[in-house]
């Protein structure tokens, strides 16, 4: 028996991709075009609703992540350690406590901003991202690392809050 022409014609797009899926045929371009979109809006709406988490629920009174692990075994505080607190007072519009907990972070922000709305309007005009835009893109990337490994040295020195 075949399993062609199971579809019944006007059952709509849903059961078009169902009976794609169910016959391991490929995909309509109609549906791959809206696969990153897809992605993309799920994507927003949980860094969405994690803000609101963080924004309501103060991190040193509600801990729902567990302990830095880094800083129970050394003393030291690890590149990351004070995330989410600034992460907290940033979406509590407070930016000198969250400049406090974490200055790297806070101080990054604006510039990871401004690459990823970089990415993807080189995405969105369809542009690919070879040549200029990938050197451009390692060259910050790596940048970036080197100054949060700096960041993670200086951190640690006993003049911290002086510095």
């Amino acid at each position: 028996m075949s399993n062609q022409g199971s579809v019944v014609p006007g059952a709509g797009k849903m059961a078009a991709l169902a009976a794609c899926l169910w016959q391991h045929q490929p995909m309509p371009r109609r549906f791959i075009r809206w696969i990153p979109v897809t992605v993309a809006l799920l994507v927003l709406f949980a860094l969405a609703g994690g803000a609101w988490i963080v924004r309501a629920f103060d991190p040193e009174k509600f801990s729902v992540l567990p302990p830095c692990r880094f800083y129970q075994m050394t003393g030291l505080q690890c590149p990351g350690c004070g995330m989410t607190r600034a992460t907290h007072h940033l979406l509590n519009g407070r930016i000198g406590p969250a400049f406090y907990f974490n200055a790297f972070f806070v101080s990054v922000l604006p510039v990871l901003g401004g690459w990823g709305a970089w990415l993807l309007q080189q995405w969105y005009r369809g542009r690919p991202l070879a040549g200029p835009a990938v050197v451009f893109s390692a060259w910050l990337g790596g940048a970036l690392v080197a100054v949060w490994i700096v960041f993670w040295v200086v951190r640690n020195q006993p003049a911290w809050p002086l510095l």
